[in-house]
């Protein structure tokens, strides 16, 4: 009677199983001791996992940084448009001048006044002052 593919397959993961448990479960002596007999260095296998493990942490910094550079993009996009659908910039110009004028709160150093600020500047300053809760939305 012949296997089934799935027994066969069965068997074939069971068996890779076994050798994962076996060498999970090797000590640092035996495990040198196999590196020896198939005529390996173990300082080479040492480097070179070394290697490969430096490389491995370099890349997973360079996905955490995308990763968070895409989500600091994709937050700065949401906040300017849904805070572009609820104020007309005329009303933001206005709204931003009172505050910096009525509050204990100041900006950066810049040469330009209010009329100079593009307004994709006065939207991020507004949102900004949003967030820092010296402008209330439901004020608005």
């Amino acid at each position: 009677m012949s296997e089934t593919r799935a027994d066969e397959q069965k068997k074939l993961f069971s068996l890779a199983d076994a050798i994962f448990e076996d060498i999970v479960n090797a000590s640092e002596d035996e495990t040198l001791e196999d590196v020896r007999a198939a005529g390996i260095d173990p300082v080479s296998v040492n480097d070179h996992m070394h290697s490969l493990f430096e490389k491995a942490k370099v890349n997973a910094g360079k996905r955490r940084m995308q990763i968070a550079r895409d989500s600091r993009l994709s937050i700065q996009s949401t906040d300017q448009s849904s805070t572009a659908n609820i104020v007309d910039i005329s009303e933001a110009r206005k709204t931003i001048e009172a505050v910096l004028n009525d509050k204990d709160i100041s900006m950066a150093a810049r040469n330009e006044t209010m009329k100079e600020l593009t307004d994709e500047e006065v939207l991020q300053k507004y949102t900004d002052l949003v967030r820092l809760g010296a402008i209330s939305l439901d004020e608005n």
